[in-house]
C-alpha cells in the first residue's frame, strides 16, 4: 500500500511550494500594509458606551453565569464525596443509627431480600 500524497515521506512538488510561497509572501505584504495604515490613524479608540453594553449583555453575563453553575455543581459534589468519605455523618444526618438498614435486612426473611 502506497502513502497518501500528502505524506511527509514525498518530496512536495516544486511548482505547488512556490505558488504556496508567492501566496504566503502576498499575504504578509498585505498585513504589513494595515499595519502601517493603523499606525497613520493614531491610538486605537476606548469602547463606546452601547459596545461596551452589548459585549456586557452578550458575552460577560453569560460567561458568568456559567461559571457560577459549574462552581454550585463541583461544590454540591464535594459535599457529596464528603458525605461518602464520613458514613457514621450521613447516617446522624438521617437520623438513623449507624447499621440501620443492615438490621432491618437482617431482620427480613431471606426471601424478600432485594433482587438486583
Amino acid at each position: 500500500m502506497s502513502p497518501p500524497a500528502d505524506s511527509p515521506s514525498d518530496p512536495p512538488d516544486r511548482d505547488e511550494l512556490a505558488a504556496q510561497l508567492d501566496d504566503l509572501e502576498a499575504t504578509l505584504t498585505d498585513l504589513r500594509g494595515e499595519l502601517r495604515d493603523q499606525g497613520r490613524r493614531g491610538p486605537p479608540q476606548p469602547p463606546q458606551l452601547s459596545e461596551l453594553l452589548r459585549f456586557t449583555e452578550q458575552y460577560t453575563i453569560p460567561t458568568l453565569i456559567a461559571i457560577l453553575e459549574a462552581t454550585i455543581r463541583s461544590l454540591e459534589l464535594l459535599r457529596r464525596t464528603l458525605r461518602l468519605a464520613d458514613p457514621e455523618r450521613a447516617a446522624r444526618e438521617e437520623g438513623l443509627p449507624l447499621g440501620a438498614d443492615l438490621t432491618r435486612l437482617a431482620a427480613r426473611p431471606d426471601d424478600s431480600l432485594p433482587t438486583r
